[in-house]
């Protein structure tokens, strides 16, 4: 395992609330695809518990790697549509059916706002500490997209580039000049006390709400 230093390119714009992904968690739906995993379970409870290419702290806590860091260029407000097919659907109707609502239940329409922006140099850059090869392999063979909304093209992945890097020190990768680089337990060695505070988890599944505790995390997040 050495010191990694990964950047995607992309082509295009990425949802906004993509922008922070973390690694490891793309690392193990590679490797779900990859091998054709069920990535999480339905009975599973706790984190994922898929083998990655990266160091996990000697805790066990985390793994050692960053959240995606980029820099916003240009944002752009898009729309998620569904228009329910009402012309279609009079066709399989009968003299019982007198109404269809659109407004609510199975039949709903929708316009939902979608924030995508693109970014400075189109790239998101990670650190970590892992197999360089391995990792390469993973993001190359396996992740074409990145984010929310991949189905109409955000999010695209042109390149991906892997290199053995120096780092910085202590906290390498987690933790720069006392401030997270990821959601860390407060208690982490070397955390500034005025570190932004809020609830997260700290290994993959990260959406799981009903498992997330109070976590020192980047002021960007």
């Amino acid at each position: 395992m050495v010191p990694l230093h990964i950047v995607a390119t992309l082509r295009g714009a990425i949802a906004d609330r993509s922008k922070r992904l973390m690694l490891d968690s793309l690392l193990m739906a590679a490797v779900a695809t990859r091998d054709g995993l069920d990535p999480l379970p339905p009975s599973h409870r706790g984190p994922s518990e898929i083998d990655i290419p990266i160091a996990r702290s000697k805790c066990g806590r985390i793994y050692l790697c960053s959240q995606g860091m980029s820099a916003d260029d240009m944002h752009a407000l898009r729309w998620k549509n569904k228009r329910f097919p009402i012309a279609e659907a009079q066709l399989f109707g009968n003299a019982k059916l007198k109404r269809i609502n659109i407004s609510g239940g199975p039949c709903r329409s929708y316009r939902i706002p979608l924030d995508t922006v693109h970014l400075q140099e189109d790239q998101i850059e990670w650190w970590a500490i892992g197999d360089m090869a391995e990792v390469e392999a993973l993001l190359v063979g396996w992740v074409g997209y990145l984010g929310h909304r991949r189905a109409v093209g955000l999010g695209r992945v042109i390149h991906w580039h892997v290199e053995e890097c120096a780092g910085w020190g202590n906290g390498f990768p987690v933790a720069r000049d006392g401030q997270p680089l990821r959601a860390l337990p407060p208690d982490w060695p070397g955390l500034s006390e005025c570190c932004e505070m809020a609830m997260g988890n700290t290994l993959p599944p990260y959406w799981r709400r009903a498992e997330e505790e109070l976590c020192a995390v980047p002021a960007w997040t």
